[in-house]
């Protein structure tokens, strides 16, 4: 508004009154957009920031889970390791030996 005023003060003639009007509330409308446009970046920001959390939540959560899947399948008792040993030749080409060499749970 000041800055309206001093520019006023600079021409050789006043603007009328309703052209003063006019431009204050252009420049209030500005401003408002201005916050307006602000507010709804902070708001995107603030969004992003919350679902990057929760995907790295999940993240670390998946990395446990496959961690402890990991170290279980390491273990030197799975049923399949057990059963190989014990009895070498007994599952050689068979389906079951694939599925007794999983993991225990």
């Amino acid at each position: 508004m000041f800055a309206l005023m001093v520019a006023q003060k600079d021409l050789p003639y006043s603007l009328p009154p309703s052209t003063t009007v006019a431009s204050m509330a252009i420049v209030e409308e500005r401003k408002i957009s201005a916050d307006q446009l602000k507010l709804k970046s902070n708001m995107e920001m603030e969004q992003k920031r919350e679902e990057h959390e929760i995907s790295m939540a999940v993240r670390q959560e998946e990395h446990i889970l496959n961690m402890k899947i990991k170290k279980e399948k390491d273990l030197p008792y799975s049923l399949g390791g057990i059963a190989s040993e014990a009895f070498p030749d007994m599952f050689i080409y068979s389906k079951i030996a694939k599925e007794f060499s999983c993991s225990r749970k």
